[in-house]
């Protein structure tokens, strides 16, 4: 768990640097970057809104959330860009919505407890 502590990073100078993706019909684009001693990746979506990106071990899903501006969807397939590599994939994708740079910075700033709590390679609970 060292790792993850010393690896927690400034998620929010991260998420500001990050171009935001092109908006294709009927596909989820991120562009993301790994956050160190993790398997997680924090990102930026169409909108620019800022996004966390969990690795889906499985296509079954949870039950999705959906709150005044946080969004929860389990295993959701994504096209994810980093450094013009392109690669898709399921995850679950935790997003902050209608987001302003305050409430982005608040998000990613309140993430890091919980990617404490989840560690580098959580595994999720299939009922």
């Amino acid at each position: 768990m060292s790792v993850l502590l010393n690896a927690m990073q400034d998620l929010f100078s991260i998420f500001k640097a990050l171009p935001r993706p092109e908006q294709t019909e009927g596909t989820q684009n991120f562009t993301a970057t790994h956050i160190n001693g993790t398997s997680h990746r924090v990102g930026k979506d169409a909108f620019g809104w800022p996004v966390l990106l969990l690795a889906a071990s499985s296509s079954k899903g949870g039950s999705q959330v959906h709150l005044e501006h946080l969004d929860v969807q389990h295993s959701l397939r994504c096209r994810v860009t980093n450094d013009q590599k392109t690669e898709e994939g399921l995850y679950t994708v935790i997003r902050c919505t209608e987001a302003n740079d305050e409430l982005a910075e608040y998000f990613l700033r309140t993430i890091d407890p919980i990617l404490r709590t989840l560690g580098p390679s959580p595994t999720f609970y299939e009922p």
